[in-house]
């Protein structure tokens, strides 16, 4: 029976990280505590992108940037807001500096569970005290575009996957805890409570995705706390206006990619309220720069 539970642990494990995949490299457990002091990831220097210059390291990263529709500009902003927070010119950051730059710096201690989550974004498979340019950028952006569903996909795989039953309201309370949630009290509350509507659901200890939805759906005061970080993040980064707009882009992209393959190359006619919108802002626009991505990745992918 004990052989019987484990392998549906395992297997539970397996799907969690296969469902995330899409953001986060690795399935490997990261302990940032156990790592060398000395661990600084090596600088390189010999990649140079046409768009980004050298503000870039890896072919990786100028593909997100690039996917994402960000400019030199862009990077070059969150490069300041780096090298502000690099204080040893090293060309990367400390954890806690890394911390400092997408939250309050006051929660870093207990925000070591979330932190961790988080550097699988930037496909940090080891225990490391510093982080690169290019894995700050990966991981903030990443989770700045993410959208509402693709955010709670994130956490559903990184908290959620092994059941309701790993889920008690002391767990969600250290969740929400490392989120930034500084009302103890009322979320140890909303905690039981959203354990109780679980309950009271019906559901299996093998909880879905849809299930994890229908729960975000009926206690919100309990998950604000995980919403919150990514604001958080937004207005910290490039500001909230900016990431809203990249998420709204990145809806319209793929239904115009694939319009674009059905009909030889070429982009659907545009309304003619958004024409003008385009035109007088030359280009600058949601939808503008929506179909310029769409004709990009197409034509990438036809390459």
């Amino acid at each position: 029976m004990r052989v019987k539970v484990l392998q549906k642990s395992n297997d539970q494990q397996q799907k969690k990280f296969s469902l995330t995949k899409i953001a986060v490299g690795s399935s490997m457990t990261l302990d940032v505590s156990t790592a060398p002091a000395d661990t600084v990831p090596p600088r390189k220097d010999s990649y140079i992108s046409l768009i980004y210059g050298r503000l870039l390291e890896t072919k990786e990263t100028e593909e997100l940037c690039k996917r994402l529709g960000m400019n030199r500009e862009d990077v070059r902003n969150l490069r300041r807001k780096f090298d502000e927070e690099d204080g040893s010119n090293s060309d990367t950051v400390t954890i806690r500096g890394f911390f400092h730059l997408i939250n309050d710096d006051s929660a870093y201690e207990r925000a070591h569970l979330l932190t961790k989550e988080l550097l699988r974004l930037g496909y940090i498979t080891t225990p490391v005290t510093r982080i690169t340019f290019d894995q700050f950028l990966c991981i903030v952006c990443t989770f700045a575009a993410f959208s509402d569903l693709q955010l709670w996909r994130f956490y559903y795989d990184s908290f959620f996957a092994d059941g309701i039953d790993t889920v008690s309201a002391h767990r969600l309370n250290e969740i929400l805890q490392a989120a930034g949630g500084t009302y103890t009290q009322n979320i140890e509350v909303a905690a039981r409570n959203f354990t109780a509507t679980a309950v009271a659901m019906s559901m299996s200890s093998c909880l879905t995705f849809d299930e994890f939805l229908e729960l975000v759906r009926r206690n919100p005061v309990v998950f604000y706390p995980l919403v919150q970080l990514q604001r958080n993040i937004r207005s910290r980064t490039l500001g909230e206006r900016y990431w809203e707009k990249k998420v709204r882009e990145q809806v319209l992209v793929p239904p115009l990619v694939e319009y674009i393959r059905l009909h030889q190359g070429h982009l659907p006619p545009m309304g003619f309220k958004n024409w003008m919108s385009s035109l007088l802002t030359r280009g600058n626009t949601v939808v503008a720069r929506a179909r310029a991505l769409a004709k990009q990745q197409y034509s990438n992918n036809v390459r």
